[in-house]
């Protein structure tokens, strides 16, 4: 399969979703990240913030894949090309994983070694950054090319809960004893626990702003920033909750008990699998009260009722969620690093330096 890539402008943003949006259908792709859902939406945000062109790989004259491409980096620092809806500034950025482009079938390769050949041939990028990739769709953006290139990786386990229908009980039945324990006393200090997954958008918002409240409190006690530390961020999640819910890509949900709220819990579902993005929890003075375990778990048998197959952690080393999985995948975060023209004039400018020297 040959594959042309050409780079779009952002100027040019009504045409290209016009041809992504008519990929996506075609394609049948339930990808949240890939989606014109949330790059659409990350682009009303963010795009008048971070400088960003789109990359569009066609076989004989037919679009079969499309990518975001933002812009970190410039002055005398490296510039860097990202790979998806990455580049906010510190602070404000919106945090991406199981990021990826936009694949028609069999294109994966090819898209990704022409893009990497036409970067690596325009000589004026430094690297093209991977962000939160699956390890199958990073595995060819990472493959020996041009001359010149190289990769620095780093992988992280995404811990997970695959849920096993053939076995008849709850969830919680399901994991280790010692879990089980932890989150059957938590339910007995707390009382009659609740759950509640939002079906309409004025149900997950509420949800999502109890949610803010709950975690940006934490994490100001911490003495940090939260994720939602911004009204910008904050409002890109509300418009793509708005966007997404209704089609069933994202889930809210809120765990109560005796009128108090335990927790809420926010993701995404993609491929049949949900993908917890992030929570927000009640304090109780009683430190065996567990409101996150007891959250997830009501939230794992919900997504197990209707039908999904996995619960997703995503990457971290966080103990609720190795304690709550029982299988992982794997994402990448990586550098595809060019011999940009500038790096050839300073590594001969270093070597003459060092004839000097000598």
């Amino acid at each position: 399969m040959a594959m042309t890539i050409e780079l779009v402008s952002s100027s040019e943003r009504e045409g290209v979703e016009r041809t992504w949006r008519a990929l996506e259908e075609r394609t049948g792709s339930d990808s949240v990240a890939s989606s014109w859902a949330w790059t659409g939406t990350w682009l009303e945000h963010y795009g008048d913030l971070v400088p960003h062109q789109f990359a569009v790989g066609s076989v004989d004259g037919v679009v079969a894949a499309t990518a975001l491409l933002t812009s970190s980096g410039g002055g005398s620092r490296p510039r860097r090309l990202h790979l998806g809806t990455v580049g906010g500034p510190d602070g404000d950025d919106v945090y991406v994983e199981y990021n990826r482009p936009l694949l028609g079938a069999g294109s994966a390769g090819p898209f990704a070694s022409a893009l990497v050949r036409e970067l690596a041939s325009r000589g004026q990028v430094d690297q093209l950054m991977l962000d939160g990739l699956p390890e199958r769709d990073a595995a060819p953006f990472l493959q020996p090319g041009a001359p010149g290139i190289a990769f620095e990786t780093r992988r992280e386990p995404s811990p997970l809960h695959r849920f096993d229908t053939s076995v008849p009980g709850a969830v919680v039945d399901s994991l280790r004893p010692g879990v089980q324990q932890r989150i059957r006393r938590s339910i007995t200090g707390l009382g009659q626990v609740e759950g509640e997954w939002a079906t309409s958008v004025d149900a997950g918002l509420e949800i999502f702003c109890e949610l803010v409240g709950l975690h940006e409190e934490r994490w100001r006690k911490a003495g940090q920033p939260g994720a939602f530390a911004t009204t910008r961020i904050q409002a890109f999640h509300r418009a793509l909750i708005t966007e997404l819910l209704p089609d069933r890509r994202t889930f809210l949900f809120r765990t109560s008990a005796q009128g108090q709220t335990v927790g809420c819990l926010y993701g995404f579902i993609e491929r049949n699998r949900a993908l917890f993005y992030q929570g927000g929890l009640a304090h109780f003075p009683d430190n065996r009260v567990k409101p996150g375990l007891v959250s997830h778990v009501l939230a794992m048998q919900e997504c197990s009722d209707r039908g999904l197959t996995e619960y997703d952690f995503l990457a971290g080393d966080a103990r609720y969620k190795h304690e709550l999985a029982n299988a992982e995948a794997t994402l990448i975060w990586a550098r595809v690093k060019f011999p940009t023209t500038r790096g050839r004039v300073l590594e001969a400018g270093r070597a003459l330096a060092g004839i000097g020297t000598r």
